[in-house]
């Protein structure tokens, strides 16, 4: 029977006509009332953010994302089904128990790779009839990390730790660069086996710790890690290193002299040697030891080391002492005569050893 005359009627009646052989008959009849309910469903669905910010990062696209959206106007004993599509791949999300949201789990992969979810929701009454609906909902992708850089200024003014900044709080700083509009930075410093948290200038340029100096003092080196982030919460890491030297050793007096400890180049020439005018030349005929530092001399503005036996005039005179790390010898009281020996004959080589030379060193050198 065509559905469109039942759909325009509520009643079935039925006649039965019965005969037997000899041609007797008799009728029967009953009806059957029936609904008619030929009304789909009036539905909607939504989507939501695909991520907090609808922006895809490099993390969230090596994942799957709960990909949520909404349903609407479902009523009693109506039924929905939703169907997530992202380019050319489709997912089956789950529906909740009072029909008002859907979540789909979709590779991050996929969502990195497009720019929309598509969601189809199928409704469905009681009596069959059913709708669809559908909805979009466009967002960015951003796996692209920040390309930041980070470095670490001298510890102290002149990059050695001494005993009074050993004793007290050291502000570690230096520099950040690379940093773009709307991404931020947080830099870790650590010396040895102690970390500490550095406070970022407002602009992103620079940062600084406070380091006791005591883990200063016990250490020779400052790494600091900055973290950047951009706005998409991508992230990347920059690392930077910085050696510097610790001299915590007071100076001792004894007599005219103070020891203790020197870090700077000497620079000697010819009148620092206190020769007589009548010397024409001086012969350095030993060198300081390989641990205190290296005698060098100025090639044409190249610095050579010295050799055992080298020729200086008043001319080529031009030396310099290099102490390896801090193991110098400092004087500080009164000047020492002239420590070069000099020969009375006028036109000798003057000869000179290590020993002298060191003392003229500590003449030199003031006490820090």
């Amino acid at each position: 029977m065509p559905g469109s005359v039942l759909a325009g009627n509520s009643n079935v009646h039925a006649t039965l006509t019965a005969t037997d052989a000899a041609g007797n008959s008799s009728q029967a009849s009953a009806d059957h009332a029936y609904r008619v309910d030929t009304t789909a469903p009036v539905a909607g669905v939504g989507v939501d953010a695909v991520t907090a910010d609808n922006v895809i990062n490099a993390t969230e696209a090596g994942q799957n994302v709960p990909v949520t959206g909404t349903i609407s106007g479902l009523g009693a004993g109506e039924t929905g089904t939703v169907t997530v599509k992202v380019g050319d791949q489709s997912y089956s999300a789950t529906v909740s128990a009072d029909g008002k949201t859907w979540s789909a789990n979709v590779p991050g992969s996929v969502l990195a790779g497009n720019s929309n979810v598509h969601a189809t929701l199928t409704a469905t009454d009681a009596a069959g009839n059913s709708s669809q609906a559908s909805a979009d909902h466009a967002y960015r992708v951003d796996t692209t990390a920040p390309t930041a850089s980070v470095g670490v200024d001298a510890v102290t003014t002149d990059n050695v730790i001494n005993a009074t900044e050993a004793g007290q709080n050291v502000p570690v700083t230096g520099t950040i660069s690379g940093l773009a509009s709307g991404e931020t930075g947080t830099v870790t410093v650590k010396v040895g086996d102690q970390s500490y948290s550095a406070t970022v200038s407002a602009d992103g340029k620079t940062w600084s710790a406070n380091v006791p100096g005591s883990v200063l003092a016990g250490n020779s080196n400052v790494h600091a890690t900055l973290t950047a982030t951009d706005a998409a919460g991508n992230s990347s890491q920059a690392n930077a290193d910085h050696a510097y030297s610790v001299d915590t050793v007071a100076p001792v007096s004894s007599g005219s002299t103070v020891t203790g400890t020197e870090d700077t180049t000497l620079q000697l020439n010819w009148k620092d040697l206190g020769v007589s005018t009548d010397t024409a030349k001086v012969v350095i005929n030993s060198l300081p030891p390989s641990n205190t530092g290296t005698l060098y001399y100025n090639d044409h503005g190249t610095l050579k080391a010295v050799l055992t036996g080298q020729t200086f005039t008043d001319s080529t005179a031009d030396l310099y002492f290099v102490p390896t790390k801090i193991s110098l010898l400092r004087h500080l009281m009164g000047l020492v005569t002239s420590l070069w020996m000099q020969q009375e004959i006028r036109g000798l080589q003057l000869q000179s050893n290590w020993l002298l030379l060191r003392l003229l060193i500590r003449q030199r050198y003031r006490l820090m």
